[in-house]
């Protein structure tokens, strides 16, 4: 994985580059784009009540989007 901070220091965006079969996990909706070999899956951390508290308590986002790279062969 390789990550590379773009358009610092506002309005800064995380470029990364993930090597096959390689994830990272995203906040729901932080994703401004992405190649065609990415699977995007959505779904809560834990359980409905760990969720819940994450979400009203901490600020954070109720779901995380697991971002991973598919390995194509050709």
């Amino acid at each position: 994985m390789k990550v590379e901070i773009l358009f610092r220091p506002s309005y800064s965006i995380a470029k990364v580059l993930l090597d096959p079969n390689e994830g990272v996990v995203a906040e729901s909706g932080a994703m401004v784009g992405m190649s065609t070999d990415l699977q995007v899956e959505t779904k809560m951390r834990g359980d409905l009540l760990q969720s819940l508290a994450r979400s009203v308590l901490g600020g954070e986002s109720f779901f995380r989007q697991y971002l991973s790279r598919i390995c194509q062969r050709r």
